[in-house]
């Protein structure tokens, strides 16, 4: 099969840029409002609200809110052994890293009898948002509860979409993945609400300092809109689509290389995943190896659509080969 090959140093300026640019972002007037008026709703009604938003958004009958611990405990004990030591292994990698990261106090004496300190401490209470309406990710629990943990955070709330609505309960691997970090307190709650929730406290869920964590558009604006209220709660950022950049010569693992594109991808359709290479027989072999492991998906339709999107370089005739839909079919 031959790829189209765009040759970069025939393209003008704005061609160039129009190849770089990242997928276009839905905004508008009418999601500020709608999170405006879902947050109104929590602040005033508490957990009615949130009772009545997870009947309307996850068709729960009943939602008790908070993960019962006897629950967590039979979720954690329906994974096999062998998910279990995958998600022990990425606890300690992470763990490890950030570790490394931990900082210092500073005590100088500038002069005598002029001291200068500078101390660090965690936040008190803090709110994890874990996506979980469309695939668990365990990797996001981790990625946000081992840096809580290790700062020792006294609270640590976890609040995810519930993954059974006729249940009313998460999955298994993102219960697990918490239990690792020390979490216990878990709310089946997504969305705009979540943040709410987190951000102003309802009856059941008390208000944390600081929300941390990726989310659809409509979690992106609640945490704007939150963290711009002075009684509202601070956030680490407003997240956009998930993107990843894959720099590899010709020593690199096609395979490998596929792996990390795809674990981007199937986040989302808007997902944007760029490889960078001076070995074009890297890139040729990573496509392949692309289209092999995407059929093995259980999220393949997404991760198609968000390669529809990405683009390989050939760093050193600067050429870009792009991965379309057809090339998956």
């Amino acid at each position: 099969m031959q790829y189209p090959i765009s040759n970069w140093q025939q393209l003008d300026k704005t061609a160039q840029q129009a190849l770089l640019e990242r997928p276009l972002q839905q905004e508008s007037d009418s999601l500020k409002q709608t999170v405006k008026d879902i947050i109104r709703a929590v602040r005033t009604e508490g957990d009615a609200a949130l009772l009545r938003f997870s009947r309307e958004f996850d068709k729960l009958q009943s939602n008790p809110l908070r993960l019962a611990d006897e629950l967590q405990q039979r979720l954690i004990a329906s994974l096999s052994d062998e998910l279990k030591t995958a998600i022990q292994i990425a606890y300690r990698n992470i763990r490890t890293f950030h570790a490394a990261q931990l900082p210092q106090n500073i005590r100088i004496e500038t002069q005598p009898g002029v001291v200068c300190e500078l101390n660090y401490s965690a936040l008190d209470q803090v709110g994890l948002y874990v996506p979980g309406g469309s695939a668990p990710l365990p990797s996001t629990v981790l990625m946000l509860g081992v840096p809580a943990q290790l700062a020792g955070c006294r609270r640590v709330v976890l609040v995810t979409p519930p993954g059974q609505p006729e249940a009313g309960d998460i999955a298994a691997e993102i219960v697990y993945a918490a239990s690792l970090c020390g979490i216990t307190e878990i709310y089946t709650l997504g969305g705009a609400q979540a943040v709410a929730a987190l951000a102003y406290g309802t009856e059941t869920i008390g208000k944390v300092d600081k929300i941390f964590g990726p989310g659809n558009r409509f979690v992106t604006e609640a945490k704007q809109q939150v963290s711009q209220d002075a009684r509202g709660a601070a956030i680490d950022m407003p997240a956009g689509p998930s993107e990843v950049l894959v720099i590899a010569d010709n020593n690199a693992n096609p395979v490998f290389v596929a792996a990390d594109l795809l674990s981007q991808a199937e986040h989302g359709p808007d997902s944007q995943v760029v490889l960078v290479s001076p070995s074009e027989a890297l890139l040729v072999n990573t496509i392949s190896e692309l289209k092999r492991q995407t059929a093995l998906l259980p999220r393949a339709e997404i991760a198609k659509k968000a390669h529809k999107e990405g683009l390989t370089l050939k760093e050193s005739a600067l050429k870009l080969n792009y991965l379309t839909e057809e090339q998956f079919n």
